[in-house]
């Protein structure tokens, strides 16, 4: 029986949201891998820089220590930073059309030894340390620039791992990290009040249902614990004894379930309206539905998955999310390969980008495992359909008084190309793991 798609034209339903956000830059491995053009033509919206150029951003990029490398130093002194490959870094992001979504604190670190991810000495030194790089990227301070960088994140997964010992991303407890927050944000949004200053990039809410995410993660597997942290988080910041200010808050998911995503999704928003943050944004700035390994690079699977989330995501609270990662050669990365060529699934950037390049999002039928979006300028519309089943999916579209102009694909033999045949009516078979880009007009 075929699945009905229902799409009122007439109904819009606000922006398409900036769900096609990268992890890292487009210019990535020192400068040898450019990918400025791919990502103009996705109209990826931000890069957020986590990891970047790891391991610990190759000494020289983003992380505190690589800007601001002896703590003992004068943090109101120009010559204590250095900034210089950032800064190359992050004009390659602004020549991309991309704005930069900077996490501030340090890259993930898998040594037996760990160096830079000890909670800091003085936590009002380290926020005005922050202060002076935003100064730098947002207002010209020390040689710099006047880039519009809307988000800065206060650290990354605190809560990676309960023990101190085991954990890759924060070697001290986490009312330290607490305090850090509350000192970092209060600072910062006082002194740039237009800017939003969030945080904190939870490992995610697997526990909600059971979803063995760890290995993917690389975090713990007693997934209570994130839950646990982050209600001790929103109690922490709004205690009148030590409030703080959240614009924005980040977490992530390395499911592979859209199903688990959409119920993650929802958790995190009832989370924020719970603790009286309702106006705070929620923002997946880590996800991968399928981690690579060799044996699945570059297969239609990967950007059936990659779509399928992107259209599950945009009606669930999810205001902004950034793909873990588009650094080749990470484990992460499927989008590019270490050729410097677009894999299969970069397709799905490409398809959603031209949805969100029509602006206006139409609510469309979800029916799994065919995800749908739509997206319309007020002249064109634009429907895409995604089977993220091994089965073939016959629908039927009812779309009053439009019919379909042309059809194009992502599968075995297409990128976001032309299908040679268009149906004779409304319905069409979708092929496993297939995405069909269906323009719609008038009749």
């Amino acid at each position: 029986m075929a699945t009905v798609i229902s799409v009122d034209p007439k109904a819009p339903r606000g922006p398409v949201r900036p769900l096609h956000g990268m992890g890292n830059g487009p210019v990535t491995r020192r400068g040898t891998h450019d990918h400025i053009a791919d990502f103009r033509e996705a109209g990826v919206p931000y890069c957020r820089l986590h990891d970047t150029e790891y391991p610990l951003g190759s000494g020289v990029y983003v992380d505190i220590h690589c800007i601001f490398p002896n703590f003992d130093a004068d943090e109101n002194d120009p010559a204590s930073y250095y900034f210089d490959h950032t800064d190359r870094y992050l004009q390659f992001i602004e020549d991309s059309g991309a704005k930069t979504f900077y996490r501030l604190g340090e890259s993930i670190d898998h040594a037996p030894v760990k160096s830079h991810i000890f909670p800091p000495k003085d936590n009002k030194k380290w926020a005005v340390i922050c202060e002076h790089i935003i100064a730098h990227y947002t207002e010209g301070w020390a040689d710099g620039y006047t880039w519009d960088v809307p988000y800065w994140e206060i650290w990354n997964e605190p809560d990676n791992f309960e023990d101190i010992v085991d954990n890759d991303m924060w070697q001290g407890t986490p009312e330290q990290y607490f305090e850090l927050y509350v000192t970092a944000a209060n600072h910062l949004k006082s002194r740039f009040p237009h800017l939003k200053i969030g945080g904190f990039g939870s490992c995610g809410f697997y526990a909600v249902t059971g979803t063995d995410a760890s290995a993917a993660a690389k975090s713990t597997p007693r997934f209570n614990y994130f839950v646990e942290f982050a209600h001790a988080f929103f109690r922490y910041i709004t205690d009148p004894a030590h409030p703080a200010p959240l614009d924005f808050f980040s977490w992530h998911s390395y499911a592979n379930r859209v199903e688990d995503n959409i119920k993650f999704a929802r958790y995190a928003r009832n989370l924020l309206d719970s603790y009286g943050f309702t106006e705070c944004e929620s923002i997946l700035n880590e996800w991968n539905p399928r981690p690579v390994t060799p044996a699945t690079f570059n297969m239609p699977e990967d950007a059936a998955a990659i779509m399928a989330n992107f259209a599950a995501l945009h009606d669930v609270g999810v205001d902004v999310a950034t793909y873990y990662v588009g650094d080749p050669g990470s484990g992460y990365c499927k989008v590019f390969d270490t050729a410097g060529n677009t894999a299969k699934a970069w397709q799905a950037f490409r398809a959603y980008g031209e949805a969100y390049r029509l602006g206006t999002y139409l609510p469309s039928t979800q029916n799994a495992p065919v995800w749908t979006l739509a997206a319309t300028d007020g002249e064109k519309t634009l429907l895409i359909l995604t089977n993220a089943s091994r089965e073939p999916q016959e629908c039927t579209l009812d779309i009053p008084g439009h019919r379909i102009a042309s059809l194009r694909a992502v599968d075995e033999t297409h990128d976001c190309t032309a299908v040679s045949e268009l149906p004779a009516g409304n319905t069409l078979t979708l092929s496993p793991w297939q995405i069909l880009l269906c323009e719609l007009i008038s009749k």
